[in-house]
């Protein structure tokens, strides 16, 4: 027996690994809020990037997808581009900004 693929997979692969990325980057950022209460600022920052970089790259994918699907569909609205960038990049997006916080605050007591 003969296995079948289905024809349109590019999308959804993409969406699953800046899924997977999102989820592993953000267990790297919720890491970081340790160094960063403790004052280690380098080593926090150097956990937080992989999240920046793929809030960063999915912005990207999303803005791009949204371009290229209005330019075929003048009926696509926003909200359906916002919600794929919730689905992908929310989760990176607040981790990086709740350990972002946890620096600012910790560099205003500091100084």
């Amino acid at each position: 027996m003969k296995v079948m693929l289905a024809e349109q997979m590019g999308g959804y692969l993409i969406v699953a690994g800046f899924l997977l990325a999102g989820i592993i980057a953000s267990i790297l950022a919720l890491a970081a809020i340790v160094p960063a209460a403790r004052g280690n600022r380098p080593l926090a920052i150097k956990l937080i990037f992989p999240a920046s970089v793929v809030v960063f790259l999915s912005l990207c994918y999303v803005g791009a997808a949204f371009i290229v699907t209005t330019l075929h569909h003048e009926h696509f609205p926003l909200s359906d581009a916002f919600m794929l960038w919730l689905f992908v990049g929310a989760l990176p997006f607040c981790t990086l900004a709740l350990t972002a916080l946890v620096l600012w605050i910790k560099r205003d007591r500091d100084v």
